[in-house]
């Protein structure tokens, strides 16, 4: 894993990529040139991983010297690919997955994407035909940003490396910003929170000439999703098919030339990687989350059943409010955004501790739930989706069997029905259900593009909940020197389970129900059974009205200074005010939104 940086134009100093150390503390790479738009830089830090040699330093030039690449991920399969490639004459002098790449887009051009099983963002220059590429893979496990000033255009592994160039000032994006503190989400689109800095998102390429100075740059989707439900299988054929797949997956990442572990919760996703890396004869270093007072969200006894099935050495880490006080201001640097809730903080604190263990891949489960339908909001969009194909009776089966697995009720369960039937993608939903603290000035501001109308299990899989997941578990394991895999998103393994019928995923009142079906020989049954969801989950409350109450006012004073055009003021305070004098109860989760966003825009110098 890997940080990078290509620019076009500009002229950046080695600042860079020094901002991003972190991300690839083994090794360091310069390489300029000129084109006509003026100089040409492709710089990296690596992360070694895969031939830990100094054969693996990027940039990395092709033998003919036609092609170079700056690259940060990891193809699963360059295996199979290098062996493809071999068969048919070409030699290589490397055992990296960087190498691979390079031959596979001299041999196929751009269609090489689809080839690839793995995680990445590249930028590669095409000598020959005057031309930069740039990619990322299916669903964004690896992030890319660029910008584009005056002088030229940049493309980075993050934001802060723009932060430190020339003729870069740090604007918040007003229309960003509202979706984020009114819907709590962000990676929904192209925008960031950075005004004029952009991502390439998931499943996309970008393609600029630099033999013609006024070329823009062309992005388009070169991945797509399966239709829903177009594999009908029966439920025993599906569930060896996902085991088969999965088992795959899970082998696939475990190819490595350094340390590996597993990050366990206890919940289904991560049991299941951990109790098949032991069918598969591996026992891993696993890292949890745990709580010693809040017992409601503490999952020590599924992580010891796991640890007792498998034989995995467990390291606890105990998140406390004194730690995410003290560790507050470097999440969000790593971060470079705002934050949903305190869950990130106990992912950090779980990579914290990988690295302490001196673990350099982790295993996570990210993905499952998106896929699989994990979240309870899964059980409305599946009965949704049987009225729209007329299916009265099996929506009516499914709201008994949660009614009595879950005692959640039949009317609310319908209102949680026909919010599913309506809601369009969250970020055109600004105008409603305004909050008394956003400014009048924040809804003049142009709404953000509009996606693409999304059903809901693609809408929290390439829009909502996953891209910001996955942002998450990029920076937290990249602040610590780690590399995060995610079996779940194995291009198989998804198209796989994104193609099943809902009818095997939300069945019976539980969610997940083809995973359980598959996983049910090596799960303890324990794990396999539970039908709670916590997650990432902290005694947010807690926190925010004990040890962390001073920062919680400091950031929400200072979110109401920095930016007026948002916030209105007087409601900022009586938001102070109501936190002041709190004592005990659940905080409405905008303060904690709020809050770091005043602290977010401290700490990059944000103007409004």
């Amino acid at each position: 894993m890997c940080g990078l940086w290509a620019s076009v134009g500009l002229r950046p100093s080695r600042r860079v990529l020094e901002v991003v150390a972190y991300r690839g503390p083994d090794g360091e790479g310069w390489q300029e040139s000129f084109c006509p738009r003026g100089p040409l830089v492709l710089a990296h830090r690596r992360l070694a991983i895969l031939d830990l040699s100094t054969a693996g330093q990027q940039p990395m030039t092709s033998a003919d010297g036609r092609l170079s690449v700056v690259y940060n991920g990891e193809i699963y399969n360059y295996r199979e690919l290098r062996t493809e490639l071999e068969q048919i004459g070409l030699v290589f002098s490397t055992g990296t997955d960087t190498e691979v790449l390079l031959a596979a887009y001299g041999q196929w051009g751009e269609d090489c994407l689809r080839r690839f099983n793995g995680m990445f963002a590249f930028v590669l220059w095409d000598r020959d035909n005057s031309l930069l590429f740039a990619a990322r893979d299916p669903f964004g496990i690896k992030p890319l940003y660029f910008w584009r000033s005056n002088a030229g255009i940049a493309f980075a592994s993050e934001i802060k490396q723009f932060t430190v160039c020339p003729g870069f000032t740090p604007r918040l994006n007003g229309a960003a910003a509202t979706d984020f503190l009114v819907n709590a989400v962000f990676d929904h689109g192209d925008a960031t929170l950075f005004a004029d800095v952009y991502q390439l998102r998931g499943g996309e390429s970008l393609r600029l000439s630099v033999a013609d100075c006024t070329a823009e740059p062309m992005v388009r989707r070169w991945f797509a999703l399966p239709p829903g439900g177009s594999r009908q299988l029966a439920p025993d054929v599906a569930a060896e098919a996902v085991a088969t797949a999965f088992a795959d997956a899970v082998r696939l990442r475990l190819r490595a030339d350094v340390p590996i572990g597993t990050c366990l919760s206890g919940g289904l996703d991560s049991s299941s990687i951990v109790c098949t890396l032991a069918r598969q004869g591996v026992v891993p270093a696993v890292v949890s989350a745990c709580y010693q007072q809040d017992r409601d969200i503490d999952e020590r006894p599924y992580i010891q059943a796991v640890a007792q099935a498998t034989g995995a050495t467990v390291h606890a880490v105990f998140p406390t409010a004194e730690g995410l006080a003290d560790t507050l201001d470097s999440l969000l640097f790593h971060q470079e955004t705002p934050l949903a809730s305190t869950s990130p903080f106990a992912q950090w604190s779980v990579f914290a501790e990988a690295r302490r263990q001196g673990l350099t891949v982790m295993l996570d489960g990210q993905g499952a739930d998106e896929l699989l339908g994990g979240y309870h909001s899964a059980f409305a969009a599946f009965a949704a989706g049987l009225l729209r194909r007329g299916r009265l009776w099996a929506a009516v089966t499914s709201l008994r069997y949660r009614r009595n697995r879950h005692d959640v009720g039949v009317p609310r369960q319908m209102a949680e029905i026909l919010s599913a039937w309506q809601r369009p993608l969250v970020h055109r939903l600004r105008g409603l259900n305004r909050p008394s603290w956003l400014a009048d000035s924040a809804l003049a501001a142009p709404p953000l593009p509009a996606t693409p109308s999304l059903e809901a299990w693609s809408e929290s899989l390439l829009a909502t909940n996953l891209p910001m997941l996955l942002h998450y578990e990029d920076r937290n394991s990249m602040a610590h020197g780690i590399e995060a895999r995610l079996p779940f998103l194995d291009r198989d393994l998804a198209n796989l389970l994104f193609s099943l019928g809902g009818d095997l995923k939300i069945a019976g009142g539980e969610t997940k129900a083809i995973l359980r079906r598959a996983m049910g020989p090596v799960l303890p049954s324990l794990v396999c059974r539970r039908q709670d969801k916590i997650g990432f989950a902290t005694p947010e409350s807690r926190w925010l009205l004990g040890p962390m109450r001073p920062l919680v006012l400091a950031g929400l004073q200072d979110a109401g200074r920095r930016f007026p055009h948002l916030l209105a003021g007087a409601e900022i305070g009586r938001l102070c005010r109501d936190l002041e004098g709190r004592r005990e109860g659940a905080l409405p989760p905008d303060i904690w939104r709020i809050a770091t966003l005043g602290a977010f825009g401290r700490i990059f110098g944000m103007q409004a």
